[in-house]
């Protein structure tokens, strides 16, 4: 989810808390805001956040000690490989557009203060009643994991009910049927009220296991999950990919950002051409050719560039051969411009100077 058009309150730059972090961290935290959802929820991963804010002088180690300040002075809270803002609604204002509720998944319960629910309900619920919708697939103890790691899971049972994640962070509907407890395929069956303690069998009494079935079952609340989509091509396994690290490195990067690969077949083609074009290019250092590009590629599709914009951040965008000449001509202007390397032709087009220079003998 992209950055959206909001108005921050002038008052964050004196906020005590804001005012201990340092300017690379300041810099961080209004980057992370600017690229927040408008619940206050951001992915989190250094790597996706080091392509997102896209700046030479910035690095991941900064970033993580960045968000290691930011958790202490309880400026954005850290869960499953995302961050919340809990005090979203103080300096952002979302009136005057229509605001849209978060693709990721929500924070604990613990999180959330009184404050952020009842802004919540007043800007996505205005007029209605119905609740803020707690996450209940896990629990605040949980040790925060990659994005990837979390819909690996098996689903999570907690005290309030058993979930799977993408269950939990979708719109599927909630169905009543008359049928017993079951879990069947991506379907999860959650009984209307069970007693968390076992109880003890009484002297002449039948067991729950020999009981027969009641002729009315009570009714049982079905949590239908919709199948994932289709991808062309799968993933390689651990043992079938390829042992090269820089083929690694160049994978992550992407998928730091977009998560996963429609089509793992073309992109892990795209991938060895790309370390191919790094291995002609720099012999010496094919490995920070590869990170110079890819960076490059996320800058170019940040800068309201219509072309660049319009491209997919994925391996075989960048491999292909028209795009892969222009990033590497605008990375060269673009380290030429930061270096200084061509500032007297900026302010000298025409080489005046230059020709001056010369017809007085210097």
């Amino acid at each position: 989810m992209g950055a959206k058009k909001r108005m921050i309150d002038p008052g964050i730059w004196t906020d005590p808390k804001i005012m201990k972090l340092s300017s690379v961290s300041v810099l961080i935290f209004i980057g992370m805001i600017s690229n927040a959802d408008d619940e206050g929820i951001i992915e989190a991963e250094p790597d996706s956040l080091y392509f997102r804010l896209a700046r030479k002088d910035i690095t991941i180690d900064m970033i993580k000690e960045a968000l290691e300040d930011f958790g202490a002075y309880g400026l954005v809270r850290l869960y499953g490989g995302y961050a919340f803002f809990p005090n979203w609604f103080k300096y952002q204002n979302l009136k005057g557009r229509k605001p849209q509720e978060t693709k990721f998944r929500r924070p604990p319960k613990e999180y959330l203060t009184d404050e952020y629910r009842n802004e919540w309900l007043e800007t996505f619920r205005r007029g209605s009643e119905a609740p803020y919708p707690f996450e209940t697939c896990f629990s605040s103890g949980e040790s925060p994991v990659s994005n990837r790691e979390m819909e690996d899971k098996e689903p999570a049972t907690t005290s309030e009910s058993p979930v799977c994640y993408r269950c939990a962070t979708g719109s599927a509907p909630v169905t009543t049927e008359v049928k017993g407890s079951e879990v069947k395929g991506s379907e999860t069956s959650m009984p209307a009220a069970a007693s968390a303690e076992p109880q003890p069998e009484r002297d002449g009494e039948v067991s729950p296991s020999e009981e027969p079935e009641p002729d009315s079952p009570e009714p049982v609340f079905k949590l239908e999950c919709p199948e994932p989509k289709k991808r062309k091509g799968k993933p390689p396994t651990a043992g079938k990919e390829p042992t090269d690290p820089l083929y690694h490195s160049i994978k992550d990067s992407f998928l730091a950002v977009v998560g996963d690969f429609s089509n793992w077949g073309k992109e892990g083609k795209a991938i060895h051409g790309i370390i191919e074009k790094c291995s002609r290019a720099s012999p010496e250092d094919p490995s920070g050719c590869a990170e110079r590009m890819i960076g490059e590629l996320w800058r170019l599709k940040n800068s309201g560039d219509r072309f660049y914009r319009d491209q997919p951040f994925v391996p075989s965008t960048l491999n292909a051969s028209g795009i892969w000449d222009r990033v590497a001509e605008q990375l060269k202007v673009t380290a030429d411009e930061l270096e200084g390397v061509r500032m007297w032709e900026a302010l000298d087009p025409y080489g005046v100077r230059g020709k001056a220079k010369q017809a007085v003998g210097g």
